[in-house]
């Protein structure tokens, strides 16, 4: 369809001719003599698609004031037309349109050439424009927190979700760093996300602490990667608050989307040269373009644009211009500082057969393309790598977009669900859709701030999956809702847990409480409702202060902050039953993470504390009857000595009876060591022995030195009295009859244990003479000799007496 352009020209003879040129190449013209008249008629005509625009109108309003007043009714492209090439001329141009100018005097080509140019170029600014809004209206109405920073963390940009997670605005964040604003609330977080970063170049789910502004905390599961923006190394950060929703435990995996389309506007150059290809002629705007003077191109081949590989790759084409075909080709031409500019190149015959080449530089336009695809690359990365279903709803047309995993959290293909609002209200649960309906209502009709809301969608199976919808709507001027856009999270695992814990802590048959940080109870089951006597609805009006009885007030408060520091305590207490009864009560309490809220599990223990009372009682009572018994039984031991010592006095010490005397001291001494020891059954035999040998070699004239290599092991008393009479038996004989002038005598006893023969070995040594050839343990000569097998018999063992150089009797019994 042929496109309408306005011409505005003074001159009535000029505008026709320049009207019958644009008619001539299928262009529809309308004129207008004045700049107001302009201004009007493209108020009135929607259909003017540019306007070619004299600088110079005569009296009133010039072209560069109309063109002002146009733009700022339609963005439209406008070309200037003058006699004028002078520089404050060029200036004011450039101020008003990036579409350049057109010397009069130019020609039709030219003309021509710059009109399709700027539609071009206007086509592609257009694209460009709509896209930045699609995706910024993504970036900045995104529910989540989304910030750029710089991997120093300094702010580049934050959306509204940032503001709404930590209430810090752009005006607070953006040039200052993370540090500045104290936002990390645990350091190790941001190292963690540095390091990560470093390692791979993306961090997912992350659990950090942020401090918002009003120095609360909150928890954010983050996700964040690396991108290059203006050359230097960014972050892109998502963070969903998590805070009040732990319990979803969505592992949040987003990519923001940023991008920043930058369009140079820029004149076009014109070169005239003849038929060898050498410049006669370059514009104001070539120069600009090459860098090179007209005086350095003028003269020189055009060849000195080029690079020898890219002429070799695509030849300059004469034969074709010459042919009368007008040639358009993308090259690259080589500035005068050795950087390549990409161009398009349109070269054709002119009059005197000299040949004219325009070349529009497509530097912006290729970084524009290219920052466009960046962008859309960052929005399909962000949605596809989120575990969210992206819906985008236009309300004024009622069309609607869905991501991928919109469907497929359902269990459809894509392709398989219409990219309709119907196709969303159509699998809602009957039971939930009108109060779906109700929650996007009320919302758009500003009764709510937010939208969120939860319902069950119809699965590809036939079953329904639990989701949570969350967005924000974009109003016109009006306050009209244009555009909704959000992102669905599938929680049925969320749910089923729910459902898990209703069960789990309303059957269970101790007590359930749910205290919050600040000691008020927020949920119990009936099992402690029937402990107690209390009802649900009274349990929920109470805080812990009120039924436990010995803790009230500020001791509560501690006793909580001693719970949520070390991470639980078991401790035992007194509550109080609707009528004013007390119960013993054992509590589990165990705080919730990331959650001021702590479990407690009660357990009546009142049972088992009364059966403790009488267990107490009656250990006090048996340890008074084995007091009792003790003192008796050294009373009485000490009874028996004292007669074997008046005995012994009155038989004028005819008969030697010290050896009953250290045998029943052995015996006091097993005694007094049970009733003081923590056992009545066990004794422990390095110390028994020790004390055992002391005794018997207190009553030398010369100092004996003791050598006891007894481990310190327990043994029950019916082994150790034999092994302590034993030792005491052989003492005593060393004593009487084996030290004699040797210096520094010594009495060894050592107990080892063989665990692969399962026994004990004993041996029992003094440094004194030989032990006499003509005594054995058969001699009848001597009670003591006669008594040492007895006692080994006694511990089921085996003796040896080793007679020389030294007496080393070895004694073997079984550890059981």
């Amino acid at each position: 369809m042929p496109k309408k352009i306005l011409l505005v020209e003074d001159e009535a003879i000029i505008a026709l001719s320049e009207a019958r040129v644009l008619k001539k190449h299928n262009f529809i013209v309308d004129t207008a003599f004045n700049g107001e008249n302009a201004i009007e008629l493209v108020k009135s005509d929607p259909e003017i698609s540019l306007v070619l625009m004299d600088i110079n109108l005569g009296k009133g309003m010039d072209g560069t004031e109309a063109a002002a007043g146009i733009l700022r009714i339609r963005d439209i492209p406008i070309i200037f037309l003058t006699s004028h090439s002078e520089k404050q001329y060029v200036d004011r141009v450039e101020q008003i349109s990036g579409y350049g100018y057109v010397l009069k005097n130019s020609g039709e080509f030219v003309l021509i050439e710059s009109i399709r140019m700027a539609y071009k170029l206007f086509d592609a600014s257009s694209k460009i424009k709509e896209s930045e809004q699609k995706y910024r209206a993504a970036f900045m109405t995104s529910p989540d927190s989304i910030n750029i920073n710089r991997f120093d963390g300094l702010y580049v940009e934050i959306n509204e979700g940032f503001t709404s997670l930590t209430g810090f605005t752009r005006e607070d964040v953006i040039g200052r760093l993370s540090s500045e604003i104290d936002i990390w609330a645990i350091p190790e977080d941001r190292e963690k996300l540095i390091n990560g970063l470093k390692q791979d170049g993306i961090v997912e789910n992350l659990e950090s602490v942020f401090r918002c502004r009003d120095g609360s905390l909150k928890t954010g599961l983050m996700s964040a990667r690396l991108f290059s923006l203006h050359g230097e190394p960014h972050i892109l950060s998502i963070t969903r608050d998590i805070s009040e929703k732990k319990e979803i435990e969505v592992q949040l995996k987003r990519s923001e989307h940023r991008f920043k389309a930058i369009f140079e506007q820029a004149a076009d150059g014109i070169l005239i040269g003849n038929v060898e290809g050498i410049i006669t002629e370059a514009n104001r705007n070539m120069t600009e373009l090459t860098g090179y003077s007209r005086e350095e191109l003028v003269g020189r081949n055009i060849r000195v644009l080029f690079d020898q590989q890219e002429i070799a790759d695509r030849p300059l084409s004469y034969r074709r211009v010459y042919a009368g075909e007008t040639v358009q080709q993308e090259r690259n031409i080589r500035k005068k500082d050795g950087t390549l500019v990409p161009v398009i190149m349109n070269s054709k015959k002119v009059d005197d057969d000299c040949l004219q080449a325009i070349f529009h530089d497509i530097s912006s336009l290729r970084a524009a393309e290219e920052s466009l695809m960046i962008s859309e690359e960052r929005l399909r990365m962000a949605v596809e790598g989120s575990r969210d279903g992206l819906w985008d709803w236009n309300l004024e047309t009622n069309e609607a977009y869905h991501s991928d995993r919109f469907a497929r959290m359902l269990g459809y293909d894509p392709d398989e669900l219409p990219y309709t609002s119907e196709a969303w209200s159509e699998l809602l649960h009957p039971e939930d859709r009108e109060q779906a309906f109700k929650s996007v209502e009320d919302y758009l009709s500003g009764s709510e701030n937010i939208y969120e809301s939860v319902f069950r969608m119809r699965a590809k199976d036939g079953s329904y999956r639990w989701i949570s919808g969350r967005g924000k709507a974009i109003f016109n001027a009006e306050g009209a809702p244009v555009r909704f856009v959000g992102f669905n999270m599938d929680i049925s695992g969320q749910k089923l847990a729910e459902e898990k814990y209703r069960t789990i802590v309303h059957t269970m048959q101790d007590g359930f409480l749910l205290i919050d940080g600040n000691a008020h109870i927020t949920d119990v089951n009936g099992a402690y409702c029937s402990l107690t006597g209390f009802s649900r609805a009274e349990l929920l009006e109470m805080s812990i202060g009120d039924i436990d009885l010995l803790e009230t007030g500020k001791d509560v408060h501690d006793h909580i902050h001693r719970i949520m520091e070390s991470g639980g305590e078991t401790f035992e207490t007194i509550h109080r039953t609707a009528g004013n009864n007390s119960l013993f009560v054992e509590i589990s309490a165990t705080p919730l993470p990331n959650e001021k809220a702590f479990v407690v599990i009660v357990r009546d223990i009142t049972g088992r504390k009364n059966e403790e009372q009488h267990l107490q009682s009656l250990v006090e009572e048996k340890d008074y009857l084995m007091k009792e018994f003790s003192h008796r039984a050294k009373n009485n031991l000490s009874m028996i000595l004292s007669l074997i010592r008046l005995k012994s006095t009155t038989l004028e010490n005819q008969v030697d009876l010290s050896d009953i005397e250290r045998h029943i001291e052995a015996i006091n001494i097993l005694n007094t060591r049970l009733y003081r020891g923590n056992s009545f059954s066990s004794i422990n035999l390095h110390a028994y022995l020790q004390e055992v040998l002391e005794t018997v070699f207190s009553f030398s004239s010369f100092p004996i030195r003791i050598v006891n290599d007894v481990a310190e092991i327990s043994m029950d008393h019916r082994r150790a009295i034999p092994i302590a009479l034993l030792t005491n038996e052989i003492a005593i004989n060393a004593l009487k009859h084996g030290f004699g002038e040797e210096k520094d005598p010594s009495f060894t006893v050592q107990l080892t244990q063989d665990f692969s023969r399962g026994e004990y070995s004993l041996t029992l040594s003094n440094s004194g003479r030989p032990f006499p050839e003509d005594v054995d343990f058969n001699d009848t000569r001597s009670l003591g000799m006669q008594l040492i097998p007895a006692f080994v018999k006694q511990l089921q063992g085996s003796i040896t007496l080793s007679r020389n150089p030294v007496p080393v009797f070895s004694i073997t019994f079984p550890v059981v």
